[in-house]
């Protein structure tokens, strides 16, 4: 396995601090605004959560699976 260049890992470390900083942000306004979501919202957010991973795996898999079976490799013209 190869090593991460010096870019590489500041790169990292610079989206892992605005990640935190979006996280913490998220949870500090939620917890202003007091809100309270019901059986029913918490159900229908876990279903919405379910199918958005669902369509997104369901995206990805062609172009994992396209790169890996050579259809996207050059011809040989000779």
């Amino acid at each position: 396995m190869e090593r991460l260049a010096r870019g590489e890992i500041v790169a990292i470390a610079i989206l892992a601090v605005i990640l935190v900083l979006i996280g913490v942000g998220a949870v500090s306004i939620w917890n202003a605004r007091r809100v309270q979501i019901g059986n029913y919202g918490w159900i229908v957010l876990g279903v919405g959560m379910f199918f958005s991973v669902l369509v997104g795996c369901g995206l990805l898999a062609p172009i994992f699976f396209g790169g890996h079976s050579g259809h996207d490799d050059g011809s040989d013209p000779s």
